[in-house]
Order: C-alpha cells, then sequence, then structure tokens
C-alpha cells in the first residue's frame, strides 16, 4: 500500500495542532534515558505565558563494571584467580529553560538547555587468591583438591560533586487531551570533582531519553 508523504504530513500538523500545550500551566513526566548515569528521570515544567517553559527535573542513575581472570595452572600446580567490581550511585536536580519552536505551524518541538548538580556514591571492590592443585584418590576415582595459599583484597568507598551543562532537542506528540509522548536528543558536559581524592574530570556524552508527559493545571 502506498502512502501519500504530503497527505500523511498534513494529517499530523492537524492532529498535533489541535492538541496545543498553551492552555495547560503545567506538565509531569517520566522518562528513561540512555545515559545510564540519569537512567530515570522525574521532570515538570512551567508552561509561561510565552514560547517559553521553566522545566526541572530529578533524575538518578548507577554505573556497574566488573572483570574476573585467572592464571594458567604453573608448574607446581598453582594458579590465581582474581576478581574486581566497581558500582556507582547518582542522584542529582536539574534545573533549565526550554523555548518552543513552531516547526510545522504546531508547538511540538522544542530546544532547552539545563545546568544541573548531583552527589555520586562509588565502591570498589578488588580479591585476588592463589590456590594449590591437588589429586586425591577416593572410591577409585581421582578428585581435585583446591586449596588456599594466599589471599589479598581491597575495598575503596568514594564520593563526588558532578556539575553539568546540557543542550537538548526534543519533541512532545499528543496522544490524548492531557496525555503525550516526548522523545528527545541531548548532549551535555560534566564536570566531577571528587570528595575523596583530589582530583577532577571532564566527560562528553550524547543521550536519547524518551516517556510520558501528564499536562494540568487549565488556564483560565
Amino acid at each position: 500500500m502506498k502512502i501519500n508523504i504530503k497527505s500523511f504530513t498534513f494529517l499530523l500538523i492537524i492532529f498535533v495542532s489541535s492538541s496545543s500545550f498553551a492552555q495547560y500551566k503545567y506538565d509531569i513526566g517520566l522518562r528513561a534515558s540512555s545515559y545510564s548515569m540519569e537512567r530515570f528521570q522525574l521532570e515538570q515544567r512551567f508552561h509561561l505565558k510565552s514560547p517559553y517553559s521553566v522545566v526541572v527535573a530529578l533524575v538518578t542513575g548507577w554505573r556497574q563494571t566488573g572483570s574476573s581472570s585467572q592464571t594458567p595452572i604453573y608448574s607446581d600446580s598453582l594458579f590465581t584467580v582474581s576478581n574486581y567490581n566497581y558500582n556507582t550511585q547518582n542522584n542529582a536536580l536539574k534545573v533549565g529553560v526550554q523555548r518552543k519552536l513552531g516547526v510545522l505551524a504546531t508547538d511540538v518541538f522544542y530546544a532547552g538547555a539545563t545546568l544541573g548538580m548531583g552527589y555520586e556514591r562509588g565502591q570498589t571492590r578488588w580479591y585476588s587468591a592463589t590456590y594449590s592443585v591437588g589429586d586425591s584418590v577416593l572410591d577409585d576415582s581421582f578428585v581435585l583438591n583446591l586449596h588456599e595459599i594466599s589471599s589479598d583484597s581491597f575495598m575503596d568507598d568514594t564520593q563526588a560533586i558532578n556539575t553539568q551543562l546540557g543542550l537538548s532537542f526534543g519533541m512532545d506528540v499528543p496522544i490524548s487531551k492531557r496525555l503525550s509522548i516526548n522523545a528527545e536528543i541531548g548532549f551535555a558536559g560534566i564536570l566531577t570533582n571528587s570528595l575523596t581524592y583530589d582530583y577532577s574530570t571532564i566527560d562528553l556524552f550524547g543521550s536519547v531519553t524518551g516517556g510520558l508527559r501528564y499536562q494540568f493545571g487549565k488556564r483560565e
């Protein structure tokens, strides 16, 4: 079945134009992000009597990495096993401004900028042990015996503060009078300052975010 692109675009414009956001003062959104440190987001927007909106968001997320390794069995029947795990939790507050773009005679599309500050807690765990391998006979069967010769472990808790500046471009497509689907792409730079050690890092990242928004507070 062939689809007429011009007719489809015209119908889309009529649909989104009939559900303008201008008659509501606020909306609240539940969103999920591809950026793991901001995995879940609760966002509220305050719509001004202009193309602009003020945005406040609470975000939370985490990151976890780990690895394990084992050396070959040496000629004296010794081998070493090592395990490493790192995880960090982030909670942040973001405040910003969005502007409706009025593309295709609708107010569906928007661009925005945000400032954010977050608190991170991390934990590093490392464990290494050396074993000896021996054989014993039990009921005419060989049984492999492992004996721990030595071991070493390390655990470290860290804390950090992060600040960020982000830019975004998104769209809100109405699916009912008050409910809409949100999709957004963003780019941000984040500065992380450790509270445990004397160092800081700067990271740049892109993200894709989506979710649902509910509008309320109808204007008179």
